[in-house]
């Protein structure tokens, strides 16, 4: 007789939009549909919707209102007891999280929550707030997930790691389809433009402004920077208003959201990272799987992804001269960059998919044998 399908209830913000929705995507395409049933969970409809599996169900969880906290609480309630699942598993952010423990606690549900780098670097109250909140869920927790190593954080978040028995698992991204081909006569001539590109939301510790003032130092180069990411109005206001003040306009160029950005890789020299708080930085080994080497802020983040002079290159937060010294700094011959551009490869090829999968899949067999017994 077949064994019983364990069956997983997942809760998350939104299918779409930031590296957590990107690593639930990657998860639930790959798990075992014999040894598992999904039900995906989410409260924000985003105008990309992913691909999922047939046997992956999908609901989404029609609050009655953003500011009505109670009728979110109400349909998680809801959903649980219809789902019955035998393993919890809320993601990002505070809104799902913090009802999706609690309820799987009052239910007796094992609950497995993720934990994301903290923020607690003068970004301001609201941040503060949600930092704070944000910690609630790992009080309901059998099992704490982090994708990034505890360093540099404050002592609420180590303290909760402690006990909640946490564990490192990953992020898995998807290697390249093709290697970049450089030829020979290409690499036989100096690096004479080059061509940056940024990825992400225009969040605060992003710093894209930052990065967009520093730029503005090296009009002496020749260089573009092509952004995918979008905010909301004001920010996409502002810095558009900003390339405008530093007339950058023929050398910044937005592209909005775009569901893969990859696919425009091989127009770009070297990913630019300036963020000053990261979980995993997912775009990061997505460009290197691409060949891109990253010139990143030195930050504990990045510790275990980039080494300095050989698959890009850091630059301290915060410090436009010290980007603008990176950026003078690059490997002014194709030969060396193509070396650079190997080694970041390798090092994408660490962060399999297949080692995020097997993680998961012994984690939640694990919680669901004690939901059964």
């Amino acid at each position: 007789m077949p064994e019983k399908r364990i069956k997983v209830w997942m809760g998350i913000g939104s299918l779409s939009g930031g590296g957590a929705e990107k690593q639930l995507e990657l998860l639930v395409n790959h798990l075992d549909p014999a040894r598992f049933e999904i039900r995906v969970a989410y409260v924000r409809k985003r105008d990309v919707t992913p691909k999922y599996p047939a046997w992956v169900t999908k609901r989404f969880l029609n609050r009655t209102s953003t500011y009505r906290w109670d009728s979110i609480w109400r349909v998680i309630w809801q959903d649980l007891k219809e789902c019955r699942p035998d393993v919890i598993h809320v993601w990002l952010p505070e809104v799902i999280s913090i009802p999706g423990s609690f309820c799987g606690r009052l239910l007796g549900i094992p609950v497995v929550t993720s934990i994301r780098r903290s923020n607690y670097k003068g970004i301001g109250w609201r941040n503060y707030l949600r930092e704070t909140l944000g910690l609630l869920p790992h009080l309901c927790s059998n099992q704490i997930v982090s994708n990034f190593p505890l360093l540099g954080e404050i002592e609420p978040l180590r303290t909760f790691w402690r006990w909640g028995h946490a564990m490192v698992i990953p992020n898995g991204v998807r290697l390249a389809e093709r290697a970049r081909v450089f030829s020979p006569v290409c690499l036989e001539h100096k690096v004479t433009s080059v061509h940056f590109v940024f990825v992400g939301r225009f969040a605060l510790q992003k710093r894209l402004p930052f990065l967009i003032r520093a730029l503005a130092g090296l009009k002496d180069l020749e260089w573009t920077l092509t952004v995918y990411g979008t905010g909301s109005t004001l920010d996409q206001e502002a810095l558009e208003a900003l390339v405008g003040i530093e007339q950058l306009e023929d050398r910044v160029i937005f592209q909005g959201f775009v569901p893969d950005w990859r696919t425009d890789s091989a127009r770009f020299d070297y990913m630019l990272f300036p963020s000053v708080s990261e979980g995993m930085p997912n775009v990061v080994v997505e460009a290197m799987a691409e060949g891109l080497p990253v010139v990143g802020s030195r930050i504990p983040e990045l510790s275990n992804i980039l080494t300095d002079g050989h698959n890009g290159i850091y630059f301290e937060p915060d410090d436009a001269d010290s980007l603008q010294a990176a950026i003078r700094s690059l490997p002014q011959s194709r030969a060396t960059y193509l070396a650079w551009s190997e080694h970041a490869v390798a090092t994408a090829e660490r962060f399999s998919i297949n080692a995020l999968v097997e993680a998961y899949t012994q984690l939640y067999a694990r919680m669901g044998a004690q939901s059964k017994s």
